[in-house]
């Protein structure tokens, strides 16, 4: 399965102010919208490999082991490496880096019933925090 360019848009809308004399991005933003030409941009899978999972967005995958070592990304695999570590039943902690460094830090807490993933990413190079809710597709 070849790659698939995804191109769309997001609409977000400011829930709160920054700190005083911040940048007038900063503060709390939540997705209001996406509309995206394919359901690919959208819709992430994955796939239990033997210790590990095989992650895929529609355009890009990678396998990584539950082991925490640095596995290449194939977004960049000369300079990007992703390690996997599970925290316990329902989470599992994803860790991005680039060059060496730590980037991106993604905790993935499936809920109770299954039916949906509460995910916070935090971008470790630009100070900044995601957090999103996403729900299991029949």
């Amino acid at each position: 399965m070849g790659a698939e360019t995804v191109t769309g848009k997001a609409g977000f809308m400011r829930v709160s102010k920054g700190p005083a004399n911040s940048h007038a991005l900063s503060g709390k933003w939540q997705m209001q919208t996406v509309k995206n030409a394919t359901r690919a941009g959208t819709l992430t899978t994955y796939k239990s490999i033997a210790g590990g999972l095989r992650i895929s967005d529609g355009s890009q995958g990678y396998e990584v082991k539950f082991d925490g070592r640095d596995y290449p990304a194939n977004w960049d695999a000369a300079h990007a490496t992703v390690s996997l570590k599970v925290i316990d039943d329902y989470t599992i902690e994803e860790t991005d880096k680039q060059d060496g460094k730590v980037a991106v830090v993604t905790l993935m807490t499936v809920s109770k019933d299954g039916k949906s993933m509460r995910v916070e990413s935090v971008d470790k190079l630009r100070g900044s925090m995601m957090t999103y809710t996403a729900e299991k597709q029949p």
